[in-house]
C-alpha cells in the first residue's frame, strides 16, 4: 500500500480547512504554484464543453476561448495559457486601479465586448497578492462577476493566500473560499524547503475527469502494489511523484 497517498490526502484535507473549501473538493500537491496554476487552467478549459474539449480539442469550441486577469498577474499564467492551447494573446490583461488591483468595471466591460465580438470568455484569474506589489484583488467582487457570467474563477494565491490565517488579512482574503480553484505554495509563508505547492479544485469530479486516463497498467486493485486509495496521478500530469507531502504533514503536526 502507498503511505504517500494517505499522507498527501490528509495534507489536502487540512488545506481545505485553511482556505474554506468544502471537504468534497479535489486537490493535489505540485512542485509549486506555476504547476498548480496550469493544473487549474486545464480543468477550467475543459469546462467550456465538458468531455468535448478534452477529446476533440479547442477547435470544438464555439468561439475563441479567453482568460481574464489583471495586468499585474504573474507570467506563469501566461505560460499556462500557452500550454493549454489558448495562447498568450488570449489572456486578456485588465487594467488596475491606483492600488494595483484589477478594475472590476473594466473587467465587466471587456467580457461584454468580447462576447459581442463572438469570443468565448471562460475563466477569471484573481490575485491573492501580486509579486510586484503584494496587491490583493477584490476577490469577493471577482467571484460575483464569475458567478453572474458563468465563468470559472481561479485565484493565484502563491504570494499571499496563506495570510488568511492572520486576523488582519482574513477580511481582505474572504473571497478565497468562493473560488473554483486556488493555487498556493508551502515553500513561501510556510517556510518549507523547495519544492512543494498545491492546488485545490472545488469540483473534484471535474478535476479527476481532466487528468484520469484509463489504462490496464494503471488499474487499481484491492491489494499489492496497485492497492490502496485512488492514485494521485488521476489529478495531475505526473505519474512519477516524490513524497512532497511528508514534510508538510510533519510541519502541520508539530506547529498546528
Amino acid at each position: 500500500d502507498h503511505a504517500l497517498v494517505y499522507v498527501e490526502n490528509q495534507v489536502l484535507e487540512w488545506c481545505k480547512e485553511i482556505f474554506g473549501f468544502p471537504s468534497t473538493a479535489g486537490g493535489v500537491l505540485t512542485s509549486g504554484a506555476s504547476m498548480a496554476n496550469i493544473t487549474a487552467l486545464v480543468v477550467a478549459r475543459n469546462q467550456i464543453q465538458p468531455h468535448v474539449i478534452q477529446q476533440k480539442g479547442l477547435r470544438a469550441a464555439a468561439g475563441q476561448p479567453l482568460i481574464y486577469g489583471s495586468s499585474e498577474t504573474h507570467n506563469c499564467l501566461l505560460k499556462g495559457a500557452a500550454v493549454i492551447g489558448i495562447g498568450t494573446d488570449n489572456f486578456r490583461k485588465v487594467p488596475v486601479d491606483d492600488d494595483y488591483r484589477i478594475r472590476l468595471d473594466r473587467l465587466q466591460e471587456m467580457i461584454i465586448e468580447d462576447r459581442a465580438a463572438g469570443n468565448l470568455p471562460f475563466c477569471i484569474v484573481g490575485n491573492a497578492g501580486t509579486v510586484n506589489t503584494g496587491a490583493i484583488d477584490d476577490l469577493a467582487g471577482l467571484a460575483a462577476i464569475a458567478q453572474k457570467e458563468k465563468l470559472w474563477f481561479h485565484v493565484d494565491g502563491a504570494f499571499g493566500a496563506v495570510p488568511i490565517l492572520l486576523p488582519e488579512f482574513s477580511e481582505r482574503l474572504n473571497g478565497l473560499g468562493s473560488a473554483d480553484s486556488l493555487s498556493f505554495d508551502f515553500h513561501k509563508w510556510f517556510y518549507m524547503n523547495y519544492e512543494v505547492g498545491a492546488v485545490l479544485i472545488r469540483d473534484a469530479a471535474a478535476h479527476r475527469n481532466a487528468f484520469s486516463s484509463p489504462a490496464n497498467y494503471l488499474t487499481s486493485h484491492e491489494r499489492g502494489l496497485a492497492g490502496g486509495p485512488e492514485p494521485l496521478s488521476n489529478y495531475g500530469m505526473e505519474l512519477s511523484r516524490g513524497f512532497r507531502a511528508l514534510k508538510v504533514w510533519m510541519l502541520l503536526k508539530q506547529n498546528g
